[in-house]
């Protein structure tokens, strides 16, 4: 099993951060700092690998909450996010692609919810959550 940090809206791991509630969604969709799956070289080759059907089993998340907070590197994003009721669940999975700035995980091939972390959390993380 492999573990990732998923951010999603609250109580539903399917909304995930650019399909939840949020003010941040759209500036964070704007930024080139968030390459897509095929931009990032660890990925490259298995992301293109599939056609657009089969990429719609993985979801995506991070490989670390070092990870996550390059890709939310805002406080002002994290912050917002906490107020708007998105939070990071921490998944265990048993099919994952680890890429360099995010990750991918099928969500067909089984995975459960080990525990839940709230934004404002992450500042006093300084590793990942040991389950």
């Amino acid at each position: 099993m492999t573990k990732i940090y998923r951010v999603h809206q609250e109580g539903d791991v399917h909304r995930g951060l650019y399909h939840c509630d949020t003010m941040v969604d759209m500036e964070l969709q704007e930024c080139i700092r968030h390459p897509t799956p095929d931009q990032d070289a660890a990925l490259s080759d298995f992301w293109c690998s599939m056609d657009w059907l089969k990429q719609g089993n993985y979801y995506f998340g991070f490989k670390s909450i070092a990870q996550l907070k390059s890709w939310i590197y805002r406080q002002e994003w994290r912050d917002q996010l906490h107020l708007d009721n998105v939070v990071i669940s921490i998944i265990e999975c048993d099919e994952a692609h680890l890429g360099d700035t995010q990750a991918v995980f099928n969500i067909r091939s089984g995975y459960y919810v080990t525990g839940t972390l709230y934004f404002n959390e992450l500042e006093n993380l300084q590793h990942d959550i040991n389950n």
